[in-house]
């Protein structure tokens, strides 16, 4: 990227560990009891969590970044074929809302894509080399029917409105001061 658009206007920051903010917005969840869930969310499976979770700590951090750097708008590769229910079209419009209460905006060009192969031909197109450069998730798994189970989905809309959006402005402030320049949070 720095050689298609310069240096002067692409910085590569690294990857950066969202540890502390993904802690903050499990650690009380991971204390209910399964009837507890249930009865305040509805279901969600554990791993449907834990990505919801990781996702909006990746998100927290960008928008803390994105604020600090004066960076208006945030691309993500999300795509609905991957069967993540935070990546279908109820969560992907959550995720757009909270960005705009941020005066921020996140785009999902991928989100219909369902070949790989397309996928890279595309990226090859623009002038870019489809290399991964982040770390990949070991605990993710895909909702296990090829039909978003919408039950699953609900549940997890409910987790994020009633137990992870009130910690937002809480983390953001917490974490707004720190050096992100800095490999490790």
């Amino acid at each position: 990227m720095q050689k298609k658009y310069g240096s002067d206007k692409v910085e590569i920051m690294g990857i950066k560990k969202t540890d502390a903010i993904f802690r903050e917005l499990i650690c009380s969840f991971y204390n209910y009891d399964i009837e507890y869930i249930k009865k305040q969310f509805g279901k969600i499976t554990i791993s449907q969590f834990n990505c919801l979770s990781c996702r909006l700590a990746m998100y927290i951090l960008s928008i803390i970044i994105c604020k600090k750097q004066n960076i208006k708008l945030v691309v993500d590769g999300a795509r609905k074929s991957q069967l993540f229910a935070i990546e279908q079209e109820t969560m992907i419009n959550v995720f757009k809302k909270l960005f705009k209460n941020f005066d921020l905006e996140i785009l999902f060009p991928l989100l219909d894509e369902t070949d790989d192969y397309s996928v890279k031909n595309q990226i090859l197109a623009h002038g870019f080399v489809p290399k991964m450069n982040e770390g990949q998730c070991l605990l993710g798994m895909p909702i296990l029917n090829n039909s978003m189970n919408s039950v699953i989905l609900d549940g997890c809309l409910n987790v994020y409105n009633r137990e992870l959006y009130p910690k937002i402005e809480r983390i953001i402030e917490t974490y707004k001061n720190i050096d992100f320049k800095e490999k490790y949070l």
